[in-house]
């Protein structure tokens, strides 16, 4: 009987281990789930579009869709857009349909590996690509106070990185997360995800450094990034910004078109508020 008991608890430590070993060499695989083929484009939506191929500092490639505003595209503001970790941008053209609706110019870029970027995915790959984003909306004139940066769930951590480095006019994270290890925690609480998860993005702690105006959006159903998250996040928000929380409903891949009016009402009271105080 104890030579089975000590079989059996080695056999768990044994199983223990190889789970902590898959979560360390092959994170990569459950943090970024790229999707290769572009299934639509905003033209399928009848927006215009340029599609742009740009180079990070590292010389990697990546794609991008700008879409000038249905305004005067000279003043309006310039959201810079960076999606979550699955699929690529060509699943998110009615979030840009909803952003040029706004009067809102629109850059969004595949990180790299996905869609028709070169590379593959990492943390600080994904920030290098958007450095690229930021230097070619530079390069065209764009002022750091016209450019406002959003990011959906992944998306927030390279958005979160970006503002705690340039003077932007704001930054909107939706589905977003404290950090990288946190959402582990939460999906593995059995295993030492804060030592094990080597992809951090800590956008808890770069929200100390960032002073600009702030709207954070986040289901209560999302049962992936937990509300809890969001709350937390705007908790860690600095007094002396603008700050906006909108809850709205359904998933974590889809709230913002199970709640598209909520939504919509979220991103035009924040961006109104951006313009009274221009």
């Amino acid at each position: 009987m104890t030579n089975a008991f000590v079989l059996i608890l080695l056999l768990l430590l044994l199983g223990y281990a190889a789970v902590c070993a898959y979560m360390y060499f092959y994170q990569e695989k459950i943090i970024f789930q790229p999707s290769r083929e572009l299934t639509r484009t905003p033209a399928d939506l009848h927006l215009e579009f340029n599609d742009l191929f740009l180079t990070a500092s590292d010389g990697t490639k990546i794609n991008a869709w700008y879409l000038p505003s249905a305004g005067n595209s000279d003043t309006a503001f310039t959201v810079l857009f960076f999606h979550g970790n699955a699929g690529n941008m060509s699943d998110c053209v009615e979030t840009l349909k909803i952003f040029h609706s706004l009067q809102l110019n629109v850059l969004i870029i595949d990180y790299r590996g996905y869609g028709l970027s070169d590379g593959e995915p990492s943390e600080h790959g994904s920030y290098l690509d958007g450095e690229a984003a930021w230097a070619w909306l530079q390069r065209q004139g764009t002022k750091p106070q016209q450019i406002i940066l959003a990011g959906r769930s992944l998306g927030g951590g390279v958005a979160t990185e970006l503002a705690s480095r340039y003077p932007v006019r704001a930054l909107i994270l939706e589905s977003t997360y404290t950090s990288m290890p946190a959402i582990a925690q939460d999906v593995y609480p059995f295993i030492p995800a804060f030592w094990l998860v080597r992809h951090k993005y800590n956008n808890l702690k770069k929200l100390q450094a960032i002073h600009c105006p702030i709207l954070i959006i986040h289901s209560r159903d999302d049962d992936y990034i937990k509300i809890k998250h969001g709350h937390t996040l705007y908790r860690a928000l600095k007094s002396d910004s603008l700050k906006q929380f909108a809850e709205i409903r359904g998933d974590h891949g889809s709230g913002y078109l199970q709640s598209s009016s909520l939504y919509t009402r979220a991103l035009n009271k924040f961006i109104s508020a951006l313009q009274s105080a221009a």
